[in-house]
């Protein structure tokens, strides 16, 4: 049985790691493999890491769809050769296809970046096209937003 997990592990390019220090956590139940702290990375076409998908829990099911609890991908942007966290995107609990680089929900959603917070309810996640859309309940708050002086009537291009 732990080789026919060990296969289906491999199959979906799955990186099980708890800390880096390559120790990770299973049970299998039938055919559910549960799965505790893990991470999946993943890089784009010149080898560079694009994102990183956490999770408290696991459970691959027997179709391939895992479905995550604690969910938390921070999404890294490299600049001149140096990588920082663009956005972390957390929910309660994701099912995602590695094979389809999909995720989605009906849970909460956090998406985060550093001028920004968006919250909703429900959403679909899709690596291949960079794309994530929040379903229901959609709300954002920009953090430093400053109003245009122009619109406050200080003169310059304000009607008398």
């Amino acid at each position: 049985m732990r080789t026919g997990v060990l296969r289906r592990l491999a199959a979906f390019g799955l990186l099980i790691t708890v800390g880096g220090s390559g120790v990770w956590a299973q049970q299998t139940t039938g055919d559910v493999t549960k799965i505790k702290g893990f991470k999946v990375p993943s890089y784009n076409e010149e080898g560079e890491m694009t994102s990183m998908l956490y999770g408290e829990y696991a459970q691959i099911m027997p179709d391939g769809m895992i479905q995550i609890e604690g969910l938390n991908v921070e999404f890294f942007r490299n600049r001149e050769g140096e990588k920082s966290t663009d956005m972390n995107v957390t929910a309660p609990n994701c099912f995602f296809s590695r094979d389809r680089g999909m995720a989605v929900s009906d849970d909460d959603v956090r998406i985060a970046r550093e001028s920004m917070v968006v919250t909703g309810k429900g959403f679909v996640w899709d690596n291949n096209r960079e794309r994530l859309v929040i379903m229901d309940e959609a709300k954002v708050v920009l953090k430093n937003a400053r109003p245009d002086r122009r619109s406050e009537g200080d003169g310059e291009g304000s009607e008398p």
